[in-house]
């Protein structure tokens, strides 16, 4: 009897722990039903993560290449538009009116008159001229009154050549002083007036130099030929190389 009474006691027990332990057992498959799917998703997300970032970097490097690639672009479209100004020049100072209906005939004889007929070892040929910027007015302000700039494109590079390396003088024109200028494109004309300090001090100093196309500053010292890509290369290069001029503080238009 105690038996049967010990096995009806376990019976029942096992029946009122299962009976218990059933909700939990439930919940703990909900539980675990649950981490399945975070992980599931989890998984999906990290997949899909090293995804996105192979596909970042494939982008972030081909950026690199198109931002490379717009820049040589950049840089040979201005080549090519500083190429094809090489045969203009600009001249400042001409009084308006002046040159009357005729502008090639003018600007013609504007050149041999203040520079010789001698210059040119053939008749000089000027293939279009026109002034530059809106006409002046009796309303404009006294900046807007000065004498607007000619461009001039010469038929053969050579004439204009010899105009633009010919000795420096003071040029005065009827009375006007006038000025000469290449023609270029406003970004190359900011790399070389950033040359304008170490020019200048060099002037002072009588050392020979010239600012070759595009921007490149040759220096002729102690029988040396030097060549500086930009103002700091060249500051740096005075430091070093061009002992007698060490004590001038160069500072350079950026």
């Amino acid at each position: 009897k105690i038996r049967e009474s010990i096995k009806q006691t376990d019976s029942l027990l096992k029946k009122a722990l299962g009976e218990a332990l059933a909700p939990i057992s439930a919940s703990l498959e909900l539980v675990k039903s649950s981490l399945d799917s975070h992980e599931e998703r989890i998984h999906d997300m990290e997949e899909g993560l090293n995804g996105h970032s192979d596909r970042i970097e494939a982008i972030e490097t081909t950026c690199t290449a198109l931002l490379a690639e717009n820049e040589r672009l950049k840089n040979k479209v201005e080549d090519l538009e500083n190429r094809s100004r090489r045969s203009n020049l600009r001249v400042v100072g001409i009084p308006e009116h002046m040159e009357g209906p005729d502008t090639v005939k003018f600007m013609t004889e504007f050149f041999e008159e203040i520079l010789g007929k001698d210059i040119f070892p053939h008749p000089l040929i000027i293939s279009r001229v026109h002034r530059v910027g809106p006409k002046p007015t009796a309303d404009s302000g006294a900046s807007s009154k000065r004498p607007r700039i000619f461009l001039v494109l010469f038929h053969a590079f050579q004439n204009k050549h010899r105009i633009i390396t010919r000795k420096r003088e003071q040029l005065f024109f009827r009375g006007h002083k006038v000025f000469f200028h290449e023609d270029v494109s406003a970004e190359l004309g900011k790399k070389q007036a950033a040359f304008k300090e170490v020019k200048s001090l060099l002037y002072k100093k009588n050392v020979r130099f010239a600012l070759i196309y595009p921007a490149r500053l040759r220096v002729l010292h102690d029988g040396q030929t030097l060549f500086f890509e930009t103002p700091e290369k060249a500051r740096d290069g005075f430091q070093t190389q061009i002992k007698d001029i060490l004590y001038f503080q160069f500072y350079l238009l950026t």
